[in-house]
């Protein structure tokens, strides 16, 4: 079964024939540690300083990505922390205002990846 077409907002063509889209999302799913935002930094050798962190994402359009994260990083760190917040619905703001936690958003729903793979469990997407 293929994926649904997403509904595209806007399209731009640029000088070397390159499209780039901005699709509608139902919500952004992101990988929380005991409900609080996280960064992923990793390091290929921690032995030298080059070339240096990088930062994973933690935040995904669709859940399947973050729900798999989520599993990795609670094997990895032998936990239950790591869930996934369904963020549908939140405050704008400006470059110069303090960033919001998972906490703050008006619309959440926690998810633990074991949850979406109970029987009966969907996930709006």
């Amino acid at each position: 079964m293929s994926r649904p077409k997403p509904t595209v907002l806007l399209e731009t063509i640029d000088d070397n024939m390159s499209s780039y889209q901005v699709c509608e999302a139902d919500a952004i799913y992101a990988v929380c540690y005991k409900g609080a935002p996280i960064k992923i930094k990793t390091q290929a050798n921690i032995e030298i300083e080059y070339p240096g962190p990088k930062y994973s994402k933690t935040s995904f359009p669709t859940p399947g990505h973050a729900f798999n994260l989520a599993e990795r990083l609670n094997l990895r760190f032998d936990t239950t922390e790591f869930s996934v917040v369904m963020m549908t619905t939140g405050r704008t703001i400006t470059e110069n205002k303090q960033a919001l936690s998972c906490n703050e958003l008006h619309s959440k729903q926690v998810i633990t990846p074991a949850q979406a793979r109970l029987p009966g469990h969907t996930v709006a997407v």
